[in-house]
């Protein structure tokens, strides 16, 4: 009695071929990310993205966040090597960034290059300062009875 081999050449070739590609999905669907509140955002446009991160792949992982003002971002922090360790559990930050408008709502997501793609979170930016009153718009008791003066005049030219 012979034994037949299950595969042909070629199949097996295929299949060693995608086990790489199986353990990097496999690997990639280990990484389980929770988006943390921004640090810093201020009103001169500043902020930290942060976010949860465990991961249980073994593997190393670079990772980056992307931002902007809608879902299709356009701005990326800059990418840190390695920062996702094997069996990595802690947080990953952006650093501040900058230039952002205040009273603005950005979106944002944490960006691992050889895993998957995470879901989108957002912020607001703080509400704008109220603008300064320059020093001829301050009222001054000389401008307030001028102002004064000016309605009484009027109102006594009505009169006549």
């Amino acid at each position: 009695m012979s034994v037949k081999p299950l595969f042909s050449r070629s199949a097996a070739k295929v299949v060693a071929a995608a086990l790489p590609l199986l353990y990097a999905a496999t690997a990639s669907a280990a990484i389980f990310v929770t988006y943390l509140a921004p640090l810093g955002i201020t009103t001169s446009g500043v902020a930290n993205l942060r976010a949860s991160v465990n991961s249980t792949s073994g593997l190393t992982y670079d990772a980056q966040f992307e931002y902007g003002l809608t879902t299709g971002y356009g701005s990326t922090t800059a990418l840190q090597s390695g920062v996702v360790t094997p069996n990595f559990n802690g947080t990953v930050s952006s650093g501040a960034i900058g230039g952002l408008s205040c009273g603005t709502t950005y979106h944002y997501r944490l960006d691992i290059p050889a895993a998957a793609n995470y879901p989108d979170d957002s912020f607001t930016t703080t509400a704008c300062p109220a603008p300064a009153l320059s020093d001829w718009a301050k009222p001054t008791m000389a401008g307030l009875l001028l102002l004064a003066g000016a309605f009484y005049l009027r109102k006594r030219a009505r009169r006549a």
